[in-house]
């Protein structure tokens, strides 16, 4: 995986998941030792990124990857937050990889394909009803769910999800360049993805 460092993109929701805690039959609170990884994805492709350890850092490379001196913030989960610049919605492109990405990952959320609490499902449908879009570049950060909503590395159920993600667009890819009637799995492969501009 690349930890080289790019720019980031924006979205227009400032709203943030309330209410009680874990509600959800599925839902695990596991992700408190999330490793400190960052995920910055630009209209080219995804990058990962290793974190510093403090907040005044953290906040620092937040402002300089997404191009932008004001941040802003579209909350997906409690405990997952897309970072954009404050003013990229009006001074930056589409970032079509983003918005795909935040995309997928509400439709799951609201489908049970990732494992989130009743409340941010709800929070995920009227995300999704609103249509969003991500401008310009964007860093995807975990988020503790406390009172403070301090960034950190990316929660483990976010990097399961995307490993996920990877096995099944790779079996479609296979089963499309075998046809439908080949014998298509990718259960144990390890995936290594390469993003080059």
């Amino acid at each position: 995986m690349n930890h080289d460092t790019e720019p980031a993109s924006s979205l227009d929701l400032r709203a943030t998941p309330t209410g009680p805690g874990p509600d959800a039959a599925t839902y695990t609170a596991t992700d408190k030792a999330a490793p400190s990884l960052g995920l910055l994805v630009l209209p080219t492709g995804i990058q990962w990124l290793s974190l510093p350890h403090n907040e005044h850092d953290l906040t620092g490379l937040t402002v300089d990857l997404v191009g932008d001196p004001d941040i802003d913030r579209v909350t997906a989960t409690r405990e997952l937050d897309f970072w954009v610049g404050d003013s990229s919605l009006e001074h930056s492109d589409l970032n079509p990889v983003a918005t795909k990405i935040l995309t997928d990952l509400l439709t799951d959320i609201t489908t049970g394909d990732y494992a989130a609490s009743d409340t941010n499902r709800y929070h995920a449908r009227r995300l999704l009803d609103g249509g969003q879009m991500i401008m310009g570049p964007c860093l995807v950060l975990g988020a503790d769910d406390d009172t403070t909503g301090a960034s950190r590395g990316v929660p483990q159920s976010l990097l399961d999800w995307i490993d996920r993600k990877a096995q099944q667009l790779t079996e479609r890819l296979l089963s499309h360049i075998f046809g439908p009637d080949g014998d298509v799995t990718t259960s144990g492969a390890t995936f290594v993805v390469i993003i080059t501009d």
